[in-house]
């Protein structure tokens, strides 16, 4: 920790900002309301511009236009406000990546929408969570930019190749001495982020294994885990590992097609509401639903490529089964032809004496006589 803290100061990494952390402190004190937020962020003004404008935009209908800070949190509503307050402030400080090549806009699209599917799937699945949720999705990979200012090209390039979230993350763990997942560690101990928000975010390439009766916080990873090891480019490639991920999300999560299709609607929904909170870092005229459906087609074929693989192996089972099958069969025959003479067609002298050393054995356990008779037929 504290070597990626060291390298650190060569970035762009804030040791704690102002802001995020009074927020931070206010998301923790369960007394405080919408006057306590709003006190706060009219100390920044580019963030109550937005705030403002995001009341005044026809997601929200005002009959009159929203003119304070208080109103607006009010309209946008006071858990959204906490989550979009904080999230603003901490990815305001990593918005630079000095030279290195990198499509921020992008990146910013993508972990947006990470969050609101995050937050969506959390009202599935661990509804008292659902803003921890948007928060983790939206600063899961914020170590990404972090590590491109520290190790740049070399970096930035892994980083645009055509590779699944986890596959870079493997990748990554090979090539570099840390991972985006490291630095989000550092950076969360850092700013005194909540462990009900550093964990998921720690653990979100890890595959979560619940409990018969598991806790907010083992249900918020698992959600982090599935959200985050979904792509939103084509042609990515999958490694091994991610052949479940839709079995996981049926089975650990319940997000069975219907309900990953609502699940989806309440993120574009999201999306929509709060993208102009953001619009500074955010491409315009995004198609969140042509996003969505690169992810589905991405679980599709992940899918799909399971179901191909387990009938290549029923296949091949059922092949080595029907061989072991013909090979036990022609052993037995071979043993049979070994015992019996050719020409006469009874027990050789080989698998006679056999029979009588048996038999001998039982008489001996059973302590009963036994006799033997010589005929010769000739």
């Amino acid at each position: 920790m504290q070597e990626l803290r060291a390298l650190f100061a060569k970035a762009k990494m804030p040791s704690s900002p102002a802001l995020a952390s009074r927020i931070l402190e206010l998301i923790n004190d369960t007394r405080s309301g919408a006057a306590d937020f709003g006190a706060a962020i009219r100390t920044d003004p580019a963030l109550s511009t937005r705030l403002l404008k995001t009341a005044n935009s026809v997601q929200f209908a005002q009959r009159n236009q929203v003119t304070t800070i208080e109103r607006a949190v009010t309209v946008v509503g006071l858990s959204r406000v906490k989550t979009i307050s904080l999230g603003f402030q901490l990815i305001g400080h990593l918005d630079r990546l000095g030279g290195a090549p990198f499509d921020m806009k992008a990146f910013w699209q993508q972990s947006l929408l990470r969050a609101c599917l995050a937050k969506a799937a959390a009202h599935q699945v661990v509804p008292e969570r659902q803003e921890e949720a948007f928060l983790v999705g939206l600063l899961q990979d914020c170590g990404i930019l972090l590590l491109a200012q520290i190790l740049g090209a070399s970096y930035t390039s892994l980083y645009r190749s055509d590779l699944s979230p986890s596959a870079f993350y493997a990748v990554e763990k090979k090539s570099f001495g840390h991972t985006h997942v490291n630095a989000m560690a550092a950076m969360a101990d850092e700013w005194k982020l909540p462990r009900i928000i550093a964990d998921p975010i720690e653990r979100h390439h890890r595959r979560p294994r619940l409990s018969s009766e598991p806790s907010d916080l083992e249900r918020l990873c698992a959600v982090t885990y599935f959200i985050g090891g979904l792509c939103f480019e084509s042609e990515r490639k999958a490694d091994t590992d991610e052949q479940s991920l839709r079995e996981f999300g049926e089975t650990s999560l319940g997000l069975d097609e219907a309900t990953w299709a609502a699940t989806q609607a309440h993120a574009i929904e999201e999306y929509e509401q709060i993208s102009t909170l953001y619009g500074d870092v955010l491409p315009e005229d995004v198609d969140v639903t042509e996003l969505l459906s690169e992810a589905n087609h991405y679980l599709t074929s992940v899918a799909d490529d399971a179901d191909r693989r387990f009938l290549d192996v029923q296949k091949e089972r059922d092949a080595i089964h029907s061989e072991q099958e013909r090979l036990e069969h022609a052993l037995s025959e071979y043993r049979e032809r070994a015992a019996l003479d050719p020409l006469t067609n009874v027990l050789n002298r080989g698998a006679l004496s056999d029979v009588i050393r048996k038999a001998i054995e039982q008489t001996r356990n059973k302590q009963t006589p036994i006799g033997i008779c010589f005929i010769d037929i000739d």
